[in-house]
């Protein structure tokens, strides 16, 4: 839980660091696109990893159309998605800070008539 509370506020000093870095100029250019492929080919590898393990795991024939599009939501994980969870952690993470997160309530309709 403490990992959880801490990752998205380590994620964005990350990205913040960088930046500056890179405005400055005292970032090792070769170095970070080396890490930044790095990143890249071993999220791809995790995304396409975890959807086979899952298709492996129930028996489901694939087409090589699914296969053609899970590569392609692997590459859009990795520029898009990760960035949209981040963002979904930081602002939970500023609604837990002020204590905004409670239950509400729910107006419950029935299914057809009533009995």
């Amino acid at each position: 839980m403490f990992y959880e509370y801490l990752a998205p506020i380590i994620e964005v000093i990350g990205v913040v660091v960088t930046l500056l870095t890179l405005v400055i100029n005292i970032i090792n250019i070769p170095y970070t696109i080396v890490f930044f492929f790095v990143y890249f080919v071993f999220g791809i590898i995790m995304g396409i990893s975890a959807f086979l393990a899952r298709i492996y795991s129930q028996n489901v024939y694939l087409s090589r159309r699914d296969i053609f599009r899970a590569i392609v939501l692997a590459f859009v994980e990795v520029f898009f998605t990760q960035f949209v969870i981040l963002s979904a952690r930081i602002s939970v993470l500023f609604l837990i800070c002020k204590k905004k997160l409670e239950w509400g309530t729910i107006q419950r309709n029935g299914f057809g008539e009533e009995r």
